[in-house]
């Protein structure tokens, strides 16, 4: 039972340093790569609040996974490995929250 203690406190300590180690908001623009700035800068910041899910599709193409949810995502790829952009849609099928997260590095997120 010890052992189990033990390793439950470890896993969420090395969770913790892991979540706490990943930048958000303008830090998050800074840790993006020059390919995912590029994205960040020609596809993400077209996004706005309110716009229909039909005007993302036209500025990302078609989700990765997830069409026909409430949660699409769009894989992102880079030379320096892949992130997960997702749109959050509400009961109108607009745009209520956009979050751009690369394991490890990185969490951007827009709601207002």
């Amino acid at each position: 039972m010890t052992n189990l203690i033990l390793v439950v406190v470890f896993i969420l300590i090395i969770s913790m340093i892991f979540f706490l180690s990943m930048a958000s908001g303008e830090k998050a623009i800074e840790k993006m790569n020059k390919e995912e700035k590029k994205y960040f800068e020609e596809k993400i910041v077209k996004i706005e609040i309110g716009v229909l899910y039909e005007e993302v599709k036209n500025i990302l193409g078609s989700p990765s996974r997830g069409e026909e949810t409430k949660r699409p995502t769009w894989k992102v790829l880079s030379s320096k490995g892949a992130s997960q952009v997702a749109i959050y849609l509400s009961d109108t099928n607009t745009v209520s929250k956009i979050k751009w997260m690369k394991i490890g590095k990185f969490v951007w997120e827009k709601d207002t």
